[in-house]
């Protein structure tokens, strides 16, 4: 009898709903218990990856918010 296992995966891809490209975000293809972001095009090709530590991937998406709520700085000139 042979020792059956199963897992489940949970991965989210963010379209753009204008073309259908999309951003996938999940686990990491290899299993190394990373977050991986893809960049998928409306024909399903992955045209960049990246693969992080998700302690760092909690990092990024916090930088990511703060640098989308930052308005631009400008001075008026005299």
């Amino acid at each position: 009898m042979s020792a059956e296992t199963y897992t489940v995966e949970t991965v989210r891809k963010v379209y753009d709903d204008s073309c259908g490209d999309h951003i996938y975000v999940g686990p990491d293809a290899e299993g190394l218990d990373l977050v991986e972001l893809r960049y998928v095009d409306s024909k399903g090709v992955i045209s960049s990856r990246i693969s992080i530590p998700k302690p760092l991937a909690l990092l990024v998406a916090e930088a990511m918010i703060a640098a989308t709520k930052d308005e631009v700085k400008t001075v008026p000139q005299k």
